[in-house]
């Protein structure tokens, strides 16, 4: 059941270091201001966007396992 899961790690795991790392690369040059309200604003919704993305992908993952067969 783990190799279901390799893919899913790898593509949240790889693309949020390099997620994480436009963030700060954006902060560090000052394209992200934390104190403007619209960047605070974009940069919760990019954040929990990803997480959001990456739950329902999760849990899309876990359906087609449980309803399949495919774990067994």
């Amino acid at each position: 059941m783990f190799q279901f899961w390799l893919p899913y790690l790898y593509q949240y795991g790889v693309g949020g270091f390099f997620f994480i790392l436009a963030i700060v690369l954006a902060w560090k040059n000052g394209a992200l201001k934390p104190h403007v309200d619209d960047d605070r604003r974009l940069l919760t919704g990019l954040i929990l966007g990803f997480i959001g993305y990456a739950l329902v992908h999760g849990l899309w993952i876990l359906w087609a396992i449980t309803s399949a067969g495919a774990a067994r």
